[in-house]
C-alpha cells in the first residue's frame, strides 16, 4: 500500500523496550499520535520478562500546504492538510464565496485539479507550498451556459526576499555576511 512505512523507516523509532509499565507506554504513544502524523496499530509481546512493544504503523503524513486561490482580482489566502481530497478544498473556497463546489473548477500548473485526487496527488506538497510562499491555485467559475470561464488572475509583484534570520541558510552552509 502506497504511503505504509514502518516507524524505523519514517526514522522516527521502530520498539519501545524496559518501560516502567503499559501506562506509561500508551501515554508515550498517545502524545506520538497526537501530533497527527501518525494512526498506530499496537502489537505486545513478552520476551524473557520485559515489555516490548513492536510498532506497525500505515499512516500517511498530514503536512499543512499553504495556497493563494486566485479568480481575476480576487485573492484568498487558504491552508488545508495535504492529504484532503481537491473536492474538500473546493468546499472551503465554496463556503467563503458561497458556490457549490461543482461551480468551480480549480487549476494548478495551467492543469484542472481532479477533484477526486488529493492536494498531494495534485502536486501541492509541503515542501513547495509554503505560509511564505504559498501555492498559486487558479479558480474558474461555471457560466450560466454550463461551460467554465477562461482562467484569469491578476499579476502581483514578487514579494521581497526574505531577511536572514527567517530564511534557511544551515542547508547551504552559509555564514552569515557582516
Amino acid at each position: 500500500m502506497d504511503g505504509t512505512k514502518t516507524l524505523s523507516e519514517c526514522g522516527l523509532i521502530s520498539t519501545i523496550t524496559n518501560a516502567q509499565s503499559p501506562a506509561t507506554i500508551g501515554l508515550a504513544l498517545k502524545c506520538i499520535s497526537d501530533f497527527g502524523l501518525l494512526d498506530l496499530v499496537l502489537s505486545e509481546s513478552l520476551y524473557s520478562g520485559k515489555l516490548t512493544i513492536n510498532i506497525i504503523c500505515e499512516f500517511q503524513f498530514k503536512m499543512e500546504v499553504f495556497m493563494m486561490i486566485q479568480r481575476k482580482n480576487l485573492t484568498l489566502f487558504v491552508d488545508a492538510k495535504d492529504n484532503i481530497p481537491v473536492n474538500e478544498l473546493k468546499k472551503m473556497i465554496g463556503s467563503i464565496l458561497k458556490l457549490e463546489p461543482p461551480c468551480q473548477q480549480l487549476y494548478y500548473k495551467d492543469e484542472i485539479m481532479n477533484g477526486d485526487k488529493t492536494l498531494i496527488e495534485c502536486g501541492l506538497d509541503f515542501n513547495f507550498a509554503k505560509a511564505h510562499t504559498p501555492a498559486i491555485i487558479g479558480l474558474a467559475l461555471k457560466l450560466d451556459n454550463g461551460e467554465f470561464e477562461p482562467l484569469k488572475m491578476a499579476s502581483y509583484s514578487n514579494p521581497p526576499e526574505l531577511p536572514y534570520v527567517m530564511s534557511n541558510h544551515e542547508a547551504d552552509n552559509q555564514e552569515p555576511s557582516m
